[in-house]
């Protein structure tokens, strides 16, 4: 858990990134300066804070005891939700990530925040997943469990942001927007996942 800020008592915006180990800022250079939420972070409001709550490794359903509460005691005036590469990853039915990620964005929405969920990125430019499944299956697994998030979001009134859109395609791109360990995003990853939230947030926030 990273905090960057206090508890918005004096008025100021307060923004909350819940989320795994990209919002920790694996993958960057220099995750304290180059994680996507500080990267968000500096294009908000001068004196907006800002609260990492993410932790590596972390799936929906871990989310829910270790962020969440956290999260609503902070009474936040924008969340971002990025929760599904280790649900996949840890091979979580879908039903039940859905069940957990539903929980999640609820108690967000019920704070009173603007809520932004990320979907499933186009998991063929992950290099870790696409040399272990075929092209064709991963487009597959991937609509379906965008159609799960997406059913999420609208349920609970939040906004859908879009990665698989964004990055669909992109896979010559890849060697620069992931880092070395194959997974997580790089420095540059990092701040092309920020101006893809960063597109919906000042859209709608």
């Amino acid at each position: 858990m990273v905090n960057n800020g206090s508890d918005g008592a004096d008025g100021s915006l307060v923004y909350v990134a819940l989320g795994a180990s990209d919002v920790v800022g694996e993958g960057a250079d220099n995750p304290d300066t180059e994680a996507w939420p500080i990267v968000i972070h500096q294009r908000l409001p001068k004196g907006a804070l800002i609260h990492r709550l993410g932790v590596s490794g972390s799936t929906a359903e871990e989310a829910i005891t270790e962020q969440l509460p956290a999260a609503e005691q902070l009474q936040p005036d924008l969340v971002t939700i990025w929760l599904s590469i280790n649900d996949i990853r840890n091979q979580v039915p879908l039903e039940e990530y859905r069940k957990h990620l539903d929980e999640v964005v609820r108690r967000m929405a019920a704070t009173g925040a603007q809520v932004f969920v990320g979907n499933v990125p186009d998991l063929r430019g992950i290099p870790e997943l696409a040399e272990k499944h075929k092209p064709h299956h991963l487009e597959a697994f991937t609509a379906e469990w965008n159609d799960a998030i997406a059913g999420v979001a609208l349920a609970n009134g939040a906004h859908l942001v879009d990665l698989q859109a964004a990055s669909e395609g992109m896979e010559d791109e890849m060697d620069v927007l992931i880092s070395d360990d194959n997974f997580h995003p790089s420095t540059l990853g990092h701040i092309a996942l920020a101006e893809i939230f960063l597109h919906h947030i000042e859209s709608h926030f």
